[in-house]
């Protein structure tokens, strides 16, 4: 570090190999953006590589069960954008489309209520127990 501070124009005996000024000061490389097209910019690139990734799955039951976690995280999702109410056939749609197949959901299958996804969050609150109470 000394000798970058002193701009490489000390001569000093360092037990340390000293930084070269070219190796400092080269560019990196420029790193490229992504040009990918995302198609549910409201759930993002990465929803729809797991749902890709779970249909790969070969148990149907834990497939299922995986593609039900993820429509809820979409639920969720959609309603930090769309703060009204959504139906879960509109997530399923949505996740159908995604994967590229006709994949039939169970009838019984539900989603998270809305109201349990925007629930707000239960604070603890600190009780002063009256010590900074004047006497």
């Amino acid at each position: 570090h000394l000798m970058i501070m002193a701009d490489y124009k000390l001569d000093i005996d360092s037990p340390y190999e000293m930084p070269k000024k070219e190796v400092l000061e080269e560019k990196p490389n420029r790193i490229p953006y992504p040009s990918g097209e995302i198609r549910f910019r409201h759930y993002g690139k990465v929803v729809e590589m797991l749902a890709k990734e779970i249909m790969k799955v070969e148990d149907e039951q834990r497939r299922m069960e995986m593609l039900r976690n993820l429509a809820n995280h979409m639920k969720k999702l959609y309603l930090t954008w769309n703060r009204e109410q959504v139906s879960d056939e509109v997530i399923f749609n949505d996740l159908k489309e995604m994967i590229g197949q006709d994949i039939q959901f169970p009838p019984d299958m539900h989603l998270s209520e809305t109201r349990e996804l925007l629930a707000p969050k239960i604070r603890n609150k600190k009780r002063n127990n009256q010590r900074n109470k004047p006497r």
